[in-house]
């Protein structure tokens, strides 16, 4: 999942997840997120409730741009910031 905010608010969201999942993420390692591979769908509820419970101002990026890439970055911010 990924999610569109202003930088201080996705930090936030950040550290909330990391919370939730005590802290999982870092103590995995660089590189090691195998963990995740397991939980994917848990990890998605998670921080929709997160979102939805403590009110972050996200948005959800649209499943047509995910997985979000290099390649299709463009196009995602066209979808929210359409040029003349």
């Amino acid at each position: 999942m990924s999610s569109i905010g202003p930088a201080r608010v996705i930090n936030r969201l950040e550290q909330a997840v990391k919370q939730k999942f005590n802290w999982d993420i870092d103590l995995s390692g660089a590189g090691h997120s195998e963990w995740i591979s397991q939980t994917h769908t848990t990890l998605e509820t998670a921080i929709d409730s997160i979102i939805d419970e403590w009110k972050f101002k996200v948005t959800k990026v649209p499943k047509r741009f995910l997985p979000l890439t290099t390649d299709n970055l463009k196009d995602l911010l066209e979808h929210y910031i359409p040029s003349k």
